[in-house]
């Protein structure tokens, strides 16, 4: 059955239902990106999870029950090729597999044929994108690294096999899909090597590069680990700006663990993170210097018992370890954590947490 296309705003009003609050536009923008309007994946995306990155299991079977069907050798091609985006050249494909032009063809036949991917003049589209990357969420984690390292080797080897002007920002994506972060950060700048011992001149510079290509997630990555190695050299303005533009994108993204990380590296250098959507440099109001004003605790409705709570979950403890502090049920405690992340608007708790250290700084911990 063909339910049609949604288009943007009717992801956005599916959303509205589906999670009782309008997304944020750059969270719709991502969902719609990656689930193309198609209704039964935008409500997979946001009716489990983090719509934003991650799929959830069901989905992900679904997407690839029908490549499950395919040949083991076919498999495997189609495995590779999931490492190399949603879009790869037939070269570089061939070039990755070590397979000639017409093996890769006899192999690639078949999931072409059961429509997983499309072909065009010069090489191979997944159906849809959610299907590449529900496949790459398959691979093993050494497996996925090997790959992603044969197609940085690839592309060094011969820059001519992806789109002109777009070697280097598909060599970074490729080592840093490898965790290889030095060669990642090296690729943003051909020929120029992180400085030794200075990796936070590394970071800024491959922040630049993340936001030249437009890849938003690294680009997060990149801010905050600039902004680790500015907070260890003693540097708290710049630190505090690239945690608070890694925090404003993270907020976007619905990407909750690496929030998380965020507002933990927030907590221990005693940083403020601005309302998500507010600009990294207009947080701060009349008051303590560089301490952002938010509504006063009771307008949040949050009783005394909440705010306890909050406190401790703020300091990273868990349901139990609060129930043990306050002497209350675990039962209780998980209650007032789903009363808070409901009153404050949020659906995780390191957002919570955020919330907590911009709104109740002066709050004693």
């Amino acid at each position: 059955m063909d339910l049609g296309r949604l288009n943007r705003q009717d992801t956005g009003q599916l959303a509205a239902q589906i999670t009782g609050r309008k997304p944020g536009d750059d969270l719709l923008a991502a969902v719609y990106r990656r689930s193309q309007g198609n209704p039964l994946f935008v409500e997979a995306l946001f009716g489990e999870g983090e719509p934003g990155v991650g799929l959830p299991e069901s989905l992900r079977d679904l997407l690839v029950a029908a490549m499950r069907r395919l040949p083991e050798q076919t498999q495997e091609v189609v495995r590779v090729a999931s490492a190399g985006g949603e879009r790869t050249g037939h070269e570089l494909l061939a070039a990755v597999t070590g397979l000639d032009g017409a093996a890769l063809a006899r192999a690639l036949r078949p999931v072409v044929a059961a429509n997983v991917l499309l072909t065009d003049p010069d090489g191979y589209v997944f159906r849809h994108a959610l299907i590449r990357e529900a496949v790459h969420d398959e691979l093993l984690p050494g497996e996925r690294g090997q790959l992603h390292r044969r197609f940085a080797e690839a592309i060094a080897a011969g820059p001519g096999l992806v789109m002109p002007g777009r070697a280097a920002a598909e060599q970074a994506w490729h080592w840093y899909a490898a965790h290889d972060t030095s060669r990642a950060l090296a690729a943003t700048e051909p020929g120029e090597p992180p400085p030794p011992g200075d990796m936070r001149a590394a970071w800024d510079k491959a922040a630049k590069a993340w936001a030249a290509v437009g890849e938003p997630y690294p680009l997060a990555v990149a801010l905050l680990r600039s902004a680790e190695a500015a907070l260890a050299a003693g540097d708290r303005d710049d630190g505090a700006t690239q945690l608070r533009r890694a925090a404003e994108l993270a907020q976007r993204l619905g990407a909750g663990p690496l929030r998380e990380d965020i507002v933990m590296l927030a907590m221990r250098a005693r940083i403020t993170l601005g309302r998500p959507g507010e600009a990294a440099g207009a947080q701060t109001a009349p008051g303590r210097a560089g301490q952002a004003q938010g509504p006063e605790p009771e307008r949040l409705g949050l009783t005394a018992r909440e705010l306890e709570v909050l406190r401790l979950v703020a300091a990273g403890r868990s349901n139990r370890e609060i129930a043990g502090e306050l002497l209350i049920s675990v039962k209780t405690a998980s209650v007032h954590v789903s009363n808070i992340l409901g009153k404050l608007g949020v659906t995780s708790r390191g957002e919570a947490a955020a919330t907590r250290l911009r709104l109740f700084d002066s709050f004693p911990p």
